[in-house]
């Protein structure tokens, strides 16, 4: 398999989807809080351009970190592999 194929079948995962989904969500409503609160709470209007990147770069960013971990781990002989602790501890 072509690593073009590897890295979007990585990223079309459902378990890579919903953590990236998850911190998009938690990271996109911060920044929108932070940077459209003007819009929010007082009479400046919301800029829909920047209220959808402050979601999507999130997604962005969890959805690449997450493709690249796993696919240094699946590349990973097992000596170089963390504990099972370890893993449960950055879960």
């Amino acid at each position: 398999m072509s690593q073009v194929k590897r890295v979007v079948s990585v990223a079309t995962s459902l378990i890579v989807i919903r953590r990236a989904l998850k911190v998009s969500a938690v990271v996109g409503s911060t920044l929108n809080l932070i940077n459209q609160s003007g819009a929010l709470f007082g009479d400046a209007s919301i800029d829909w351009a920047r209220l959808c990147l402050n979601f999507l770069v999130p997604y962005s960013v969890a959805t690449y970190s997450a493709v690249g971990a796993l696919l240094e781990t699946a590349d990973a002989p097992p000596s170089q592999l963390p504990s099972e602790l370890e893993r449960r501890e950055a879960a």
